[in-house]
């Protein structure tokens, strides 16, 4: 009888980082096909977002996946771990639960040893998308019942004049204290197909 192969830790959560990274590259390979579709085309996904969640769900109680994510120390290097995958899925995924669960997931998954982009600044960003899109305002610590999603259920979504198409943070940080960061955040005019700049000043 052949031995039942067993998987530590680690190898465990290699495979859910690499299953999620399949289902990020299959939401961006079948929303390219359906560009006409603005970003509306990535509430057919629902269900590849909800997977993600639930994977990085179960890594959260991974201690390989957490022993690096206690803290936030270093800056930027390369990112290897769920925070930009979890980025991609709070900015397009317009489930508000969900939204929330990968928000929340992204910060306790962070590994700032691994992390190419500026990690409070990330974070940020991403919250601001949900807050602007809900027209919520959010704390640092996201609580999951503190929004009423109840219409979610039958396929709520944001409003397709509230979606930030994209965003631009490239500017470097000002010299404030704390110090802040330029964001534009940028809407799609859904009657005259204008593309809006909404200017930001973020806490980094």
């Amino acid at each position: 009888m052949k031995k039942e192969e067993r998987y530590t830790s680690k190898e465990e959560d290699m495979i859910r980082l690499l299953d999620i990274r399949y289902l990020v590259a299959r939401i961006a390979l079948l929303a390219s096909e359906k560009k006409d579709e603005g970003e509306c085309v990535y509430d057919a996904h629902t269900d590849k977002f909800r997977a993600i969640v639930v994977l990085a769900s179960q890594a959260e109680g991974s201690s390989e996946a957490s022993k690096s994510s206690a803290g936030w120390g270093t800056e930027s290097v390369l990112e290897l771990g769920y925070s930009s995958l979890l980025f991609m899925v709070v900015i397009r995924c317009r489930h508000l639960r969900l939204r929330l669960e990968a928000l929340r997931l992204m910060k306790k998954l962070m590994q700032p040893e691994r992390n190419i982009w500026e990690r409070n600044l990330t974070w940020s960003i991403a919250k601001r998308v949900v807050e602007i899109e809900h027209n919520i305002a959010l704390s640092d610590i996201i609580e999951l019942d503190a929004f009423d999603t109840s219409d979610e259920g039958s396929g709520g979504f944001v409003p397709e004049d509230r979606r930030i198409v994209a965003m631009n943070f490239r500017e470097p940080p000002e010299a404030t204290i704390p110090p802040r960061k330029k964001v534009h955040f940028y809407l799609k005019n859904q009657k005259t197909g204008e593309i809006m700049k909404r200017e930001e000043h973020v806490a980094v």
